[in-house]
C-alpha cells in the first residue's frame, strides 16, 4: 500500500470520523446498567462476542463483498449488495443508522477525495448505503495506483469499530486511560480473527441465518447513563 492510500485510509477511519457523530453504543449501555458489562475483562468480552457472531462480523462480511465488486468497478454487482446491506441491517434493527453514518462519510470523501472510480461505482444505486458499504467503496473503487488493499483496509476498518466501543465503554463503566488501552491490546487477535473470518464468508450464509445484532438484552427500562456524540 503506498503512502497516498494509506494517508487516506487513516483520514476516513479516525475515531472522530468513523462513527460521524451518531450515537452507536449498540446496547452497550443496556449492559453495563444490566450489570453484564462491568469491567475491563468484561467490556473486551462483550466485543469479542460482536467480532466473532453479532453486528461486528456482519459488518466485516458486508465490507468484503462490497470491496469486491467495488474494485473491479461492476456498478450493477454492487446496487444488488447495498441492497442486502441494507435489507439485512434493518432486520438486526441498525439499517437507519448505519444508512446515516455511510451518507455522511460518502458525502464527506465525495467532496474532498473525488474520484470518478467511485462515482462509477455507485451510478446504478441511489437507495441507502450502510455504513462497511460505503467505506468499502470508497476503498476499493480507487485505481490500482490509489486503491487500499482488501485486507489493510477491512482490518483498520475492524480496529476503529473496536476503538468506538473502547471509548464508550471508557466513559460508562469508568476506565481508567491504562485499563482502556490494555483492553484495546487484548482485542489485536480476534479482531485479525474476525478479519479472517470474514474473507472466509460468503455472503450468501446470511440467508439461512442473521446473526445475534449484540450480546446484550435490550431491557424495558431506560438506563440512566447514555454516550452523548457532539
Amino acid at each position: 500500500m503506498d503512502e497516498q492510500a494509506l494517508y487516506r485510509l487513516m483520514s476516513w477511519l479516525t475515531p472522530e470520523n468513523f462513527f460521524a457523530g451518531q450515537a452507536c453504543s449498540q446496547s452497550l449501555e443496556f449492559a453495563v446498567e444490566a450489570g453484564l458489562v462491568r469491567d475491563a475483562a468484561s467490556l473486551a468480552g462483550w466485543i469479542i462476542a460482536l467480532l466473532s457472531n453479532g453486528a461486528g462480523h456482519v459488518d466485516a462480511v458486508l465490507f468484503h463483498a462490497a470491496y469486491n465488486v467495488a474494485a473491479v468497478q461492476n456498478a450493477e454487482a454492487f446496487a444488488e449488495i447495498a441492497q442486502i446491506a441494507a435489507s439485512l441491517l434493518a432486520g438486526m434493527g441498525v439499517a437507519c443508522a448505519s444508512a446515516a453514518m455511510g451518507a455522511t462519510f460518502l458525502a464527506s470523501v465525495r467532496q474532498s477525495w473525488p474520484d470518478p472510480g467511485l462515482e462509477q461505482v455507485l451510478r446504478y444505486w441511489e437507495g441507502p448505503i450502510v455504513h462497511p458499504v460505503a467505506v468499502a467503496a470508497a476503498c476499493g473503487a480507487r485505481p490500482a495506483p490509489c486503491r487500499i488493499p482488501l485486507n489493510p483496509a477491512l482490518t483498520a476498518y475492524l480496529r476503529a469499530y473496536v476503538g468506538y466501543f473502547v471509548s464508550a465503554g471508557r466513559t460508562l463503566l469508568p476506565l481508567s486511560p491504562a485499563e482502556a488501552e490494555a483492553v484495546t491490546a487484548k482485542l489485536e487477535q480476534p479482531t485479525l480473527e474476525a478479519v479472517h473470518k470474514a474473507l472466509r464468508t460468503d455472503l450468501s450464509v446470511f440467508d439461512q441465518a442473521v446473526p445475534q445484532f449484540d450480546p446484550a438484552p435490550r431491557p424495558h427500562a431506560e438506563p440512566d447513563r447514555r454516550i452523548v456524540r457532539a
